[in-house]
């Protein structure tokens, strides 16, 4: 079960990692500072909300005003979903990463990917995964290496309108392991 929240999470810093990196960042500097920067007040405004005055300790949250929950362009809804994620509001987080996917946002597309493998927001559906990973591997090439292997994971796992298929799991370790993942040659190796 922990692993699950840990893969959730990183699955959610690995995509706002592309999202710094898509927007520019060199790959050795530190996303965080450039994804926090992104997400400042000026670009998403606040309003404070005053908890409730019957509790025993008087609190001011933040929390985003109405146009700031009304995104358009593919980074924001992108941005927006991500944060629906973090609350674990997932069906309404997939809803906007299919929007900014149709915007062309590569993380959205792995963030579907994710969602649809795992049943997050919308129904599990191996199928549909391997759709969106190869559309997200599309966009972006410098991630083949792990994302050839989820999909060679899922062929020899077989699912949700994926059935099990192992000379597609082989192609994609073959791939993957072309491309260095050090996990897929010894999937390939093993007897």
């Amino acid at each position: 079960m922990a692993g699950g929240s840990s893969r959730r999470r990183l699955s959610a810093v690995l995509m706002a990692s592309a999202l710094v990196l898509r927007a520019g960042a060199a790959p050795a500097q530190s996303c965080i500072p450039s994804l926090l920067g992104a997400m400042s007040l000026a670009k998403f405004p606040v309003r404070p909300v005053q908890a409730d005055p019957a509790s025993a300790v008087p609190v001011t949250v933040l929390a985003p005003t109405p146009a700031a929950r009304q995104p358009g362009t593919a980074q924001e809804l992108y941005m927006q979903g991500l944060e629906d994620s973090s609350r674990l509001d997932y069906t309404d987080a997939s809803r906007l990463f299919d929007q900014a996917s149709d915007q062309g946002n590569s993380g959205a597309e792995i963030m579907l990917a994710e969602a649809y493998s795992r049943g997050l927001g919308v129904p599990e559906d191996y199928a549909r995964a391997v759709l969106w990973y190869r559309r997200f591997v599309a966009a972006e090439p410098e991630y083949a290496i792990d994302v050839y292997f989820v999909i060679a994971r899922l062929y020899a796992s077989g699912g949700p309108n994926l059935p099990r298929d192992m000379s597609q799991a082989r192609y994609w370790m073959r791939l993957a392991a072309q491309a260095g993942n050090i996990r897929a040659a010894r999937w390939l190796e093993a007897p």
